[in-house]
């Protein structure tokens, strides 16, 4: 990416110098500086458009594989008890097949959390006070 990134810098400044230039004797000094950071702008990002349509005509090349660069979404088959594999623990680490590590005496087990319920509260009720309420406030 510093590579890739320093020919979006080198072409950027090469547009900026060169409409710095030739800008120069014909305008302020002012409006040529404006000019030319335009110029670096639009040249940066054109470099990036014209990287990008050459990386997918000419194709990607391939990448080293090393470690987090792709994500294994497969997660294994659960042991059933008709399969024998009662009482087995789940690997914790599949590449090195290390087992899970087992919940001692002590520790609480899990258990989900319970939501009481809210009661609906009675409509009628609440139409009536909100009904008193509104005639009281248009009498005064």
């Amino acid at each position: 990416m510093i590579r890739s990134l320093s020919i979006n810098l080198s072409l950027g400044l090469t547009a900026f110098i060169l409409t710095f230039i030739f800008a120069l004797p014909g305008n302020l000094l002012s409006v040529s500086l404006v000019r030319g950071c335009y110029a670096f702008v639009i040249f940066f990002l054109a470099a990036f458009v014209v990287r990008w349509a050459f990386q997918l005509i000419l194709g990607k090349p391939p990448e080293e594989e090393s470690t987090g660069n792709r994500v294994d979404l497969v997660t294994p088959d659960e042991a059933t008890p008709d399969e024998g594999g009662e009482g087995q623990p789940m690997p914790a680490n599949t590449e090195t097949g290390e087992p899970a590590p087992q919940p001692k005496e002590g520790d609480a087990q899990f258990s989900p959390l319970l939501i009481p319920r809210l009661e609906k509260q009675d409509d009628a009720y609440r139409t009536s006070d909100l009904v008193h309420t509104i005639r009281r406030f248009s009498d005064e």
